[in-house]
């Protein structure tokens, strides 16, 4: 009975709020109640070999700004994912999974808040074997994403986002590539339990070279669509939401719209208590691409449903992961 009783209470809100905080993508939505775990946890991570690369940035879409005057050197000064206070993914509908149920590589498009494009992740294609790993192993599979600037013929080859075949939990991970090694600099943790969707989110640590330390954590309710991330001081300082996208294509496919909140003081106004939220820490660059791979990882683990499926000429529809 209080099984039932902590279920009901931790699902009565999750109904939609069509009033727009900064375009039509983003939906307000009422707060949850969270139960925060210790955090501080340190994960060691080791430094990967890999060909020299070098971030090109665009200027079309790269605006000059010092708000990060501490990684002048790096591409963290310049890249277009880390400037905005939230970000806007959108999953591109993939017409043969819709129809014959042939899994293909996911695509996801970045805008920003005011609807302006800023790139494409693209899953990476290598080959035949690429193929039959993704039609043999689904949402299981070990992948990696590169994101390609809007106008650019080349993929950014400054960061990697990558995934290891999912057994239980998935890992994804975000490589940041300089000179001759590649290094994990973020990453998301799935968590096991029973029925709640948590996430531990670890990034680089800049004063401990090699480590990387626990900043956030997420514990939404069953079935939730909203993916808030607190402090070790139960506070939210950023957060994931999928929003509705329509009953024929929720139904039908498996594409969905991410809101990638990384302000407390511009992301989330209306949509929790204001004492519940952390204003006086900024996130780090790290700390975003971390946000990033959680959402990548949210979208394989519970909201590729058809990704299991046949296909609407083949056969039925599969139900995904809860």
């Amino acid at each position: 009975m209080y099984g039932i009783n902590i279920f009901m209470k931790s699902t009565k809100h999750l109904y939609v709020n069509t009033t727009s905080t900064y375009a039509s993508h983003i939906i307000k939505r009422h707060r949850h109640s969270f139960r925060p775990r210790p955090a501080g946890q340190r994960r060691k991570v080791y430094p990967k070999k890999s060909p020299e690369v070098t971030y090109i940035p665009n200027p079309e879409i790269i605006p000059p700004n010092g708000n990060y005057s501490k990684y002048q050197e790096s591409i963290f000064s310049v890249h277009p994912l880390l400037k905005e206070p939230t970000l806007v993914f959108k999953r591109e509908i993939e017409y043969m999974n819709l129809i014959l149920g042939f899994e293909q590589r996911n695509i996801y498009r970045v805008f920003n808040a005011h609807g302006y494009e800023l790139g494409v992740f693209k899953e990476e294609e290598n080959g035949i074997w690429s193929t039959i790993q993704r039609q043999l192993l689904r949402t299981r599979r070990p992948f990696k994403m590169q994101f390609w600037p809007i106008n650019h013929l080349e993929h950014d080859p400054s960061l990697t986002i990558e995934r290891g075949f999912k057994l239980v939990n998935s890992k994804v991970q975000c490589l940041l590539h300089e000179h001759e090694e590649s290094e994990v600099v973020a990453e998301s943790k799935q968590v096991w339990h029973l029925w709640r969707r948590k996430y531990d989110l670890f990034a680089k640590d800049t004063n401990d070279e090699g480590y990387l330390d626990k900043f956030a954590e997420c514990d939404a309710p069953i079935l939730s669509w909203e993916f808030y991330n607190m402090d070790n001081n139960g506070l939210i300082n950023c957060g994931v939401d999928r929003n509705w996208a329509g009953l024929g294509l929720e139904f039908l496919t498996d594409v969905g719209t991410y809101v990638l909140r990384f302000d407390p003081n511009l992301s989330f106004q209306g949509l929790v208590d204001p004492s519940q939220l952390d204003y006086t820490k900024a996130l780090t660059p790290e700390e975003r691409l971390a946000i990033i791979c959680q959402t990548i990882s949210i979208d394989f683990d519970y909201f590729s449903r058809h990704s299991n499926g046949n296909g609407f000429i083949v056969g039925s529809y599969g139900g995904g992961d809860i």
